[in-house]
């Protein structure tokens, strides 16, 4: 989107973006966190109190090209909040105005999508969850520490069991480039072949 203004969202949970695509409707909806391209708004600050609002699947990546959505300068991003992604130092937590984090240019959000695992039965509604694994953060622990980091559940984003749309029984979380991260699914799956897919 480019050149557009916002005027008047300040009203029950107005924002000026709002994600969801067919996200219920089977079987057109997406899986999510498909990239949109943002440039040239215009935010009227006093009647625009909230800029984005997600919903359903929770995880659409804003590319904000010139500044004008996240107010971080040039090739900056935004997108729903999870935990692997609040850990990021790159990244600042803001519900009030973006109902997610914000993201400045030294890194890239991306879809990662995990799918067509075979067997795939295994995978019906079961969570994936992502914790951040950079050397910064485990490099100096303890094993014992290390378990302890990997036992709380605080430190992993959990992306919620959808059910399957396009391209089908996947996995989609968002990753922030340059980082490092472990990911597995709620109750331990054994498989023997998954594609990952990067955007």
């Amino acid at each position: 989107m480019v050149g557009a203004h916002f005027y008047n969202y300040n009203f029950n949970n107005a924002a000026a973006f709002g994600t969801c695509s067919h996200c219920i409707m089977i079987p057109t909806r997406d899986d999510g966190a498909r990239q949109h391209n943002v440039s040239e708004l215009y935010i009227d600050e006093a009647t625009v109190t909230k800029r984005i609002v997600y919903t359903v699947p929770w995880k659409a990546i804003f590319y904000d090209i010139d500044g004008t959505l996240t107010g971080l300068g040039p090739k900056t991003w935004a997108t729903h909040n999870y935990s692997h992604l609040e850990a990021m130092p790159e990244c600042t937590l803001n519900y009030e105005v973006y109902d997610g984090v914000i993201c400045d240019s030294t890194v890239r959000l991306r879809r990662v999508s995990f799918e067509a695992p075979i067997p795939s039965d295994p995978f019906f509604m079961q969570s994936m969850f992502v914790v951040p694994m950079d050397d910064a953060i485990i490099g100096d622990m303890t094993e014992e520490e290390l378990q302890v980091y990997l036992d709380d559940n605080s430190n992993y984003g959990e992306i919620e069991f959808t059910m399957p749309g396009d391209p089908g029984m996947n996995t989609v979380p968002v990753l922030v480039t340059g980082h490092k991260f472990k990911v597995h699914w709620s109750v331990g799956i054994d498989f023997e072949d998954i594609d990952i897919v990067p955007s």
